[in-house]
């Protein structure tokens, strides 16, 4: 997916920015930062941006008018709406089953989510991964209520289980990945013939306005990566021939 343009949204915690701007505040010039990585992601430039508080157990976030004229703003134009942080923000809720269904609304609106945290269209998490990102946002807030942050003695961290769980999920969206663009690597090799090194390859996907899994550009680095896990998943001998440049370096898994 690539655009021109998107809509950006930030939340911001504390007082209202002097002047009404986001600029004009240190929370507010990170949500701009993430709202623009949102962006990078998709190739676009922020057409404007909107902001309110961060939400809560209280504040019904769909009527509030700031998020609101965000989502209409992005369906007039057709473009992307970038939430700054959008799993910070559900984890607010302080619930798991109201951040769920807070995301279920937000990725039903009829515009493409884009976390600029992440760097990612929010609906192309996996479901294990997107559901253990939903409960550490939630466990996060609840133990900052009951001040575990700073001193507490309960632990944070996931179980063992969960993030096995989340690995696999990670694993699994990286081999799809891997699988959807196969067709397309192996057509821009067969095209550039000799010259199909791993730097040319990528150069040619960044020309098609491809991105990698990430949203990011593709390297020569990220094109070896892809084609080393395509062998592991099912070893393809005209793939392993591509040629590394002299500077590129060996992918890691």
């Amino acid at each position: 997916m690539s655009s021109s343009k998107v809509i950006g949204f930030g939340a911001i915690r504390g007082k209202i920015p002097e002047g009404g701007h986001l600029m004009n505040s240190r929370t507010g010039l990170e949500q701009l930062n993430l709202i623009r990585r949102g962006a990078s992601c998709v190739s676009g430039q922020v057409e404007e941006n909107f902001w309110d508080r961060y939400t809560s157990p209280t504040i019904n976030l769909f009527n509030r008018p700031q998020f609101r004229n965000a989502v209409d703003e992005a369906k007039r134009q057709g473009v992307p709406l970038v939430i700054s942080d959008l799993f910070k923000m559900l984890g607010l809720l302080g619930d798991r089953d109201k951040a769920v269904d807070a995301y279920i609304r937000i990725t039903g609106l009829g515009v493409t989510i884009i976390d600029g945290k992440l760097g990612i269209v929010a609906t192309s998490i996996p479901g294990d991964a997107l559901s253990f990102m939903i409960s550490s946002a939630v466990l996060t807030k609840k133990n900052r209520r009951i001040g575990l942050k700073n001193g507490g003695t309960e632990s944070r961290q996931p179980t063992a289980r969960t993030i096995a769980r989340a690995k696999r999920a990670v694993k699994r969206h990286a081999d799809d990945f891997a699988q959807r663009m196969l067709p397309v690597i192996e057509a821009i090799r067969l095209e550039l013939g000799d010259k199909a090194s791993a730097s040319a390859i990528a150069t040619k996907l960044n020309e098609e306005r491809h991105r990698t899994a990430r949203g990011k550009m593709w390297q020569a680095t990220s094109v070896l990566r892809v084609l080393k896990r395509i062998d592991q998943i099912a070893p393809r001998p005209a793939l392993s021939a591509v040629k590394s440049d002299d500077n590129d370096e060996s992918a890691g898994s």
